[in-house]
């Protein structure tokens, strides 16, 4: 056999086997949000938002919703004698301002979905913390309680549900409230489909949180002009000083 008639034959094997090694990958999620973005005022209370969608009969899909990733300064309490008072500093990063994990009946958040990088678990591994020598675990057990106390992180058993298998798929249907706490931002959802050979589809859809009326109005005021909206501030905050002053004075007469 000549060395072209080989390497033929090589080319024509690597061709047939392709599509045969794609095609046994786990098939593509699709899904659809409604909304599609969401507008909040000064009277936002809530809004759930809905996902539908189809996947194949065999897979069971883990919807993760990530909001913009957030970094801020909280002091740490302790007690100094008989009082309670902030003791240190500590700098908290690349924490998501909310995560939501929805899964069906059948799939437990727990180290399968850690392992792939789903879960909870999984936010606290990418949590940082400064100064490096705190208790991370102590104070990420602190976070996620003040992060759950404004329903803002949860994991959610059974929030999926699956329609009747057609043609080899199935629907799927989960549906997550964004509350009242929401902040504006780019948020993501991922749909991570789990097959029963372990192979994984994944399809990640951006979901866009704006500002609107009252809200949008003010902080697109003091952003633009930051010293007239300072200056103003203090004119309102000595206005209603002065007010609060003339009516205890009054009262006080009486």
């Amino acid at each position: 056999m000549t060395s072209r008639t080989a390497t033929r034959l090589l080319v024509s094997f690597v061709l047939v086997a392709l599509p045969a090694s794609v095609s046994a990958g786990p098939e593509p999620l699709e899904f659809e949000i409604a909304p599609q973005e969401l507008r909040i005022g000064a009277f936002f209370a809530g809004r759930t938002v809905t996902l539908s969608g189809s996947a194949g009969e065999s897979v069971d899909v883990a919807v993760e919703v990530f909001g913009p990733e957030e970094a801020g300064d909280f002091h740490l309490k302790g007690k100094v004698g008989p009082l309670w008072m902030n003791v240190e500093r500590v700098e908290l990063g690349h924490a998501p301002h909310l995560y939501l994990l929805l899964t069906s009946d059948d799939v437990r958040p727990g180290e399968e979905l850690v392992g792939l990088g789903i879960g909870l678990k999984h936010v606290e591994n990418k949590f940082t913390v400064r100064p490096e020598n705190l208790d991370k675990e102590m104070i990420f057990e602190q976070f996620l309680k003040l992060k759950r106390s404004e329903d803002l992180y949860d994991e959610c058993r059974g929030a999926v549900t699956y329609g009747s298998p057609n043609g080899g798929r199935r629907s799927f249907h989960a549906e997550f409230l964004l509350p009242s706490s929401t902040a504006p931002g780019a948020y993501e959802i991922v749909a991570t489909g789990l097959s029963t050979d372990g192979s994984i589809g994944v399809t990640t859809r951006d979901f866009q949180v704006a500002e609107a009326g009252v809200i949008k109005a003010i902080h697109d005021f003091a952003f633009e002009h930051g010293l007239v909206y300072g200056i103003f501030c203090v004119v309102i905050a000595l206005a209603v000083g002065g007010v609060m002053g003339v009516f205890f004075r009054r009262t006080g007469t009486h």
